[in-house]
């Protein structure tokens, strides 16, 4: 498939169809859909590489940090450090350790994340 119609197509259903070829029409309109995403995609992309490496290049070769123009502004941030912690390990030495669960307990958090469907 090599056209938008093309994949569209994939998803007009005859009342005589299966969930099975339903569901195999619906995947693979969204992986050919998937595929001409990245496909139009890429010259724009190649594109703002291009406009960041003559950036840094400017950058480099004035010794900037940043600038502002009447368009948008470009900058190099600070350095900066992230440290991450293995949470699961964490919690079995809390469970191990009442004393340590009591220092550890009022700093952690739980943010719940609903599951969402996967196609590949």
């Amino acid at each position: 498939m090599t056209t938008l119609s093309e994949v569209q197509n994939l998803l007009t259903f005859t009342p005589t169809i299966t969930p099975d070829g339903a569901a195999e029409a619906a995947i693979s309109a969204y992986k050919a859909a998937k595929a001409g995403e990245a496909e139009a995609v890429q010259p724009w992309q190649d594109l703002q590489r291009q406009a960041k490496a003559v950036i840094a290049d400017l950058f480099a070769e004035w010794g900037l940090t940043g600038i502002t123009t009447p368009v948008g502004k470009a900058y190099l941030p600070a350095d900066g450090v992230s440290v991450s912690y293995d949470a699961q390990a964490l919690d079995r030495l809390c469970v191990a350790d009442p004393a340590l669960r009591d220092l550890l307990w009022p700093y952690r958090t739980e943010k719940a994340r609903p599951g969402a469907l996967t196609i590949r």
